[in-house]
């Protein structure tokens, strides 16, 4: 059955639930947790996103008879963890590593989770399943959810798909078999487009986009130096952005099946820019032209060019602006003097967020470029 997390305490600005494994429901323990140690951060890749936080144990030793809502029962290995500010769900996952310290003649109990999104690797294909060829990207995604996805269905009741974009409208025949979920949503993905990457949010949803169908999100401000900025800028703390080529290839043998799937890929104008810089890439499943050209166009649209990160922190009132915060996914436009900048266009990777004060004043650092994922998964086109 669903798990069900109670209400949030009326007029905290911050809720921690956390739950037994096996319960379906949570208890909240907001008012034992020292919120100087919240810390919880939201990936817009496919990396999990994690939640750390402490709080003080009055007692060792728990009573047989202690009462029901004892929190120090609750906060158990792959037990549930829920965060809210205000109403707003900023984290959902499993407590994954659980330590007690002795403090006095009460213990410190430090909690470290990982996030929902670490329920694909918990699910698995059963059987062998071949899906033909012209259904597109999201029916496919949205069939292997809902027949494999039962570890998120039992969690949040519902699956949604809203956040799943179409990005090949014809995809060709593939065969799904001995897979992790994540395995084989992996495998749909590196087959309708090169440039594809994912994603899950706090509340479960599935994001997917690529290049050419990024998603509409915008960050509640743009960045700026500047000293005199307009009303939808920010200045941001400790801005630092760095260009890293430790990684650049643009010239690709690809190791196939066969002689049809064995060949050579460049992209010219990284040729042309930095010179020659070659690799070798495997591909068991490139027994044609085609699916060799596809796995080095994949692999060079990662690596053709320098590598671009960068990060900032904000904080108070540059944390949310008409009613929207900082999340990953979002373009941020990011103008600069001394970097060169004038308001380029970055994705959002990840967001740290801590808390400043009793009152859910907050402090959010804000990582963002960087390489998109490559695939891996040994899946088959055939």
């Amino acid at each position: 059955m669903p798990t069900v997390f109670n209400p949030s305490p009326t007029g905290w600005p911050v809720t921690v639930l956390v739950g037994q494994a096996n319960a379906a429901a949570a208890r909240s323990i907001t008012r034992y947790v020292d919120l100087a140690t919240l810390r919880f951060e939201e990936s817009g890749n496919n990396e999990p996103a994690t939640c750390e936080f402490e709080f003080i144990q009055e007692s060792r030793s728990v009573p047989s008879n202690a009462p029901a809502d004892q929190f120090s029962n609750w906060a158990v290995p792959e037990g549930p963890v829920l965060v809210r500010h205000g109403q707003e769900t900023v984290f959902q996952g499993f407590v994954r590593q659980l330590s007690h310290v002795p403090e006095g003649i009460s213990r410190r109990v430090r909690v470290a989770a990982y996030d929902v999104s670490t329920l694909l690797d918990r699910c698995i294909v059963r059987g062998s399943y071949v899906r033909a060829a012209g259904e597109t990207d999201k029916a496919r995604i949205q069939w292997l959810l809902t027949e494999f996805g039962d570890a998120i269905y039992a969690l949040f009741g519902n699956l949604d798909f809203s956040m799943v974009q179409t990005l090949d409208t014809s995809m060709p025949r593939q065969r799904f078999g001995q897979l992790t979920l994540r395995q084989a949503i992996e495998q749909v993905l590196a087959a309708a487009s090169p440039t594809a990457n994912y994603y899950m949010d706090p509340v479960g949803r599935l994001h997917t986009f690529s290049d050419a169908n990024p998603e509409g999100l915008d960050a509640p401000y743009r960045i700026n130096t500047a000293r005199t900025l307009a009303s939808n800028e920010c200045a941001p703390e400790d801005l630092s952005i760095e260009w890293d080529t430790s990684g650049l290839i643009n010239i690709y043998k690809v190791r196939g099946r066969n002689a049809a799937g064995t060949e050579t890929f460049f992209d010219p104008v990284s040729f042309q820019t930095y010179g020659a810089r070659k690799s070798f890439i495997d591909g068991p499943d490139c027994d044609t032209f085609a699916k060799a050209q596809a796995l080095a166009d994949a692999a060079l649209a990662d690596t053709k060019d320098p590598l671009v990160r960068g990060r900032f922190s904000v904080q108070g009132t540059s944390v949310t602006r008409n009613g929207d915060r900082w999340r990953p996914g979002q373009k941020v436009y990011v103008t600069s003097a001394h970097n060169g900048l004038l308001a380029e266009p970055y994705r959002i990777v990840r967001v740290a967020t801590t808390y400043l004060s009793g009152t859910g004043d907050r402090r959010c650092e804000i990582e963002f470029g960087g390489l998109r994922r490559r695939y891996r998964t040994g899946g088959s086109l055939r």
